[in-house]
């Protein structure tokens, strides 16, 4: 992205859509929505680059910072990373801090424009959504093709825009739950879970759910359809996203751990093959910078305060959605979840796609890693809901990474943070009446898991969650005491 070049097209297609009757006809152009490809008259698109590429709206969508596909964004802001001083680096981080907030709110006014434009244009947009998770389904996996599917700016603009149309029902009181519906994949095509894994179904109970797709209802309104084709944008967006920085981080190690040993290894010196070495050594230096510059864009990119909020406030929301399926009571969290939960799982939460749960978790742990200043004001009490009710329910989830992340989070909220000398989570932990009562019990009986499962490939798996465990009592248990002792030798029958 160039530092203006970008803001004449914006502001362009900006004005366009603003003009309803232009936003109509857009929307009903072949180009909006590119078709499949179709080998016999030779035309379409057949994966998500091309798509991107070939739709207007994709045009100004894959507009971004992220150095993967806009390597002159290291040019123009992060020249000789290494050798910045660090007021450089956070001017350069400001700058595009900035340029990227103007670039989404220009993007966000173009589809507000074009949902709010008529039922049509509005019909058009979402569909155009659904087209772009159908064809980069892949992007999720743990390899997959770049070159084949949709960009990280694409996506994570797509993503930020998703989370603005959203931000009408997502109320912090959560009153819009019940607009939600609850059988969407049964009465609407536009997201396909086939071969996906659910959070807790077997194939006769999936097939017993899909037999009952055509059963009559009205159809989904527009709270629904925003709700899950976000949460399958939000799959496809900061996952893949935190992968490839993990991806890139790894490699910065491996080279530096070489140059290191070259440095140490001074045999070279002095002989005809020093001007190689010395060569080798400064085009490693500079691939590190740019390595180094690259994670940095990305950082700005997902750390960005606007959208951690909004992220975060999505991912809440989805853990109370997630709750409220399986609280019997059905009034969470007007009301406090009654646990342990019922033995039979509900057929509607066992179907979900796993990654519903999956995403709520990882976003929290990566904002508890970089960003947990985000939990300050809001989410505490929604980590701890979530964690509590599927520590003390374990049979609800059947994917034990799931069931050790929740561990994790709780262990991470409990690190001293600035002024927050117990974490972010330590004083919510030792007044909230779920953890007050659950809590020791809940990580004693994962601890046992962790001893009665796994292989033998997981035996240093074992002493991290351990590590996770002994890191909540340890932190929590000492502060208060008394009110854990209180309430948790409360329900034991010592007689």
């Amino acid at each position: 992205m160039s530092p203006s070049g970008w803001r004449s097209s914006v502001m362009a297609m900006e004005c366009l859509c603003s003009i309803k009757p232009i936003a109509a006809m857009i929307t009903s152009l072949p180009e909006w929505n590119p078709l499949p490809w179709n080998g016999e008259t030779g035309s379409g698109v057949r994966n998500g680059n091309e798509h991107e590429k070939g739709s207007i709206l994709g045009f100004v969508m894959r507009l971004g910072i992220f150095a993967r596909d806009w390597p002159m964004v290291l040019e123009a802001y992060y020249k000789g990373f290494d050798q910045m001083s660090l007021r450089d680096k956070e001017a350069s981080d400001a700058s595009l801090k900035a340029t990227l907030n103007n670039l989404q709110l220009s993007l966000f006014n173009i589809v507000n424009a074009l949902v709010r434009a008529g039922p049509e244009p509005r019909e058009a947009f979402l569909a155009y959504v659904a087209r772009v998770v159908e064809l980069n389904r892949k992007r999720a996996a743990i390899q997959f093709k770049y070159e084949e599917h949709a960009s990280d700016s694409f996506i994570h603009n797509l993503h930020y825009v998703l989370l603005r149309l959203a931000e009408p029902f997502m109320d912090t009181q959560y009153k819009q739950l019940n607009k939600i519906d609850l059988r969407y994949y049964e009465r609407s095509r536009r997201i396909s879970l086939k071969d996906l894994t659910r959070i807790n179904a077997t194939p006769p109970e999936i097939e017993e759910w899909e037999n009952a797709a055509d059963a009559p209802g009205p159809a989904p309104n527009f709270v629904s359809d925003v709700f899950y084709l976000l949460s399958a944008v939000n799959h496809l967006s900061t996952g893949p996203i935190s992968n490839y920085i993990s991806a890139i981080s790894r490699h910065v190690r491996d080279i530096q751990k070489e140059l290191e040993l070259m440095e140490q290894d001074e045999s070279w010196k002095g002989t005809p093959s020093q001007p190689q070495v010395e060569l080798a050594l400064k085009r490693g230096k500079e691939q590190l910078s740019k390595l180094h510059a690259m994670m940095e864009s990305m950082y700005v990119a997902i750390l960005q305060d606007d959208f951690t909020v909004r992220s975060s406030a999505f991912a809440c929301f989805a853990s109370v959605w997630l709750l409220r399926l399986v609280d019997p009571a059905k009034q969470h969290p007007q009301r406090i979840i009654g646990l342990p939960l019922p033995d039979e799982v509900p057929l509607v939460f066992k179907v979900q796609p796993e990654y519903m749960f999956d995403d709520v978790v990882e976003l929290w742990d990566l904002m508890m890693k970089y960003k947990p200043t985000v939990f300050t004001t809001s989410g505490q009490k929604e980590i701890i809901d979530f964690s509590m009710t599927f520590l003390t329910s374990t049979w609800y989830i059947t994917n034990p990474y799931l069931k050790s992340k929740l561990v994790a989070i709780l262990a991470i909220g409990v690190r001293p943070f600035g002024r927050y000398k117990m974490g972010i989570l330590g004083t919510a932990l030792c007044t909230h009446p779920l953890s007050l009562k659950h809590l020791m019990m809940c990580l004693m009986s994962f601890y046992v898991e962790c001893e009665k499962t796994g292989t033998h490939t997981q035996f240093y798996d074992k002493f991290r969650e351990y590590y996770s465990i002994g890191c909540n009592p340890t932190k929590i248990f000492i502060r208060n005491k008394a009110g854990f002792i209180s309430t948790t030798y409360a329900q034991t029958d010592v007689s």
